[in-house]
């Protein structure tokens, strides 16, 4: 039987952008990361790298981002999160994103409607 968990310890830290492993929500398996800061511009990358975990399990990715503690993100920010949903997309998996504020939660319902339906946005 093949571990279908991603088990990492990490914590990617910026002066402006902090992400951090967390234990997944009760009964979901993959990744789960809390995001804090600012994902925009240089530090963009950080979000990037951090879930890279997610992609090396053979079965479809699952991943929780926890965007509660994020106060900003540019154009930059905006395409690494729609990068990482096009990756689970393309391996039929699933990617909760929890804690959004309402532009970042309009925003992710215009990617729903643009077909990328992998996405499900939670309350905070």
């Amino acid at each position: 039987m093949i571990n279908t968990e991603v088990s990492v310890a990490m914590k990617h830290i910026d002066p402006s952008l902090n992400v951090t492993t967390t234990a997944p929500p009760d009964g979901q398996l993959g990744l789960a990361l809390d995001v804090e800061g600012e994902l925009a511009g240089e530090n963009a990358h950080i979000l990037r790298h951090a879930v890279e975990p997610v992609f090396i399990t053979p079965t479809a990715p699952h991943l929780t981002l926890n965007m509660h503690g994020v106060k900003y993100m540019d154009s930059t920010g905006i395409g690494v999160l729609v990068s990482i949903i096009q990756k689970i997309s393309d391996r039929d998996g699933r990617l909760v994103i929890v804690g959004l504020n309402d532009t970042g939660q309009q925003l992710l319902r215009i990617l729903q409607l643009a077909g990328l339906d992998c996405v499900s946005v939670q309350a905070a």
